[in-house]
């Protein structure tokens, strides 16, 4: 996910990105005090290190954090890619993000068709 809105950029890049998009699928649209405290919202989605280092980067106050589209179809042939691009075979993509192995096939088959752009996010 290389064109995260910025304050996702920062929370993939200190928790990594399957703490920010369970931060997404968690809080993704809503207004969120960032916090590093332990019993914090944030702490508890992506773990207390990794909330600081988000609260030291991008500060405490409260943040808007985007959908990113992640709560639907977009989102699953999204995640396909990046688990495709990671090395994970069709079978191991479907059953982690709940698609039919055909489809994370074809997910393969746009990214080898134009690999700097695919078009996940077609409506088909």
């Amino acid at each position: 996910m290389s064109s995260l809105p910025w304050i996702l950029g920062v929370v993939a890049r200190h928790a990594g990105e399957k703490a920010m998009l369970r931060l997404v699928a968690q809080r993704g649209g809503t207004k969120m005090k960032l916090s590093a405290r332990a019993t914090g919202p944030l702490s508890a989605i992506i773990g207390q290190a990794a909330a600081c280092a988000v609260v030291e980067e991008a500060g405490q106050g409260p943040w808007v954090i985007p959908m990113i589209h992640v709560r639907g179809a977009r989102a699953r042939r999204a995640t396909a890619a990046q688990m495709l691009t990671a090395g994970a075979t069709a079978q191991q993509v479907a059953l982690a993000v709940d698609i039919h192995e055909r489809t994370a096939r074809r997910v393969r088959h746009k990214m080898k068709l134009d690999p700097k752009h695919p078009d996940l996010f077609d409506r088909d």
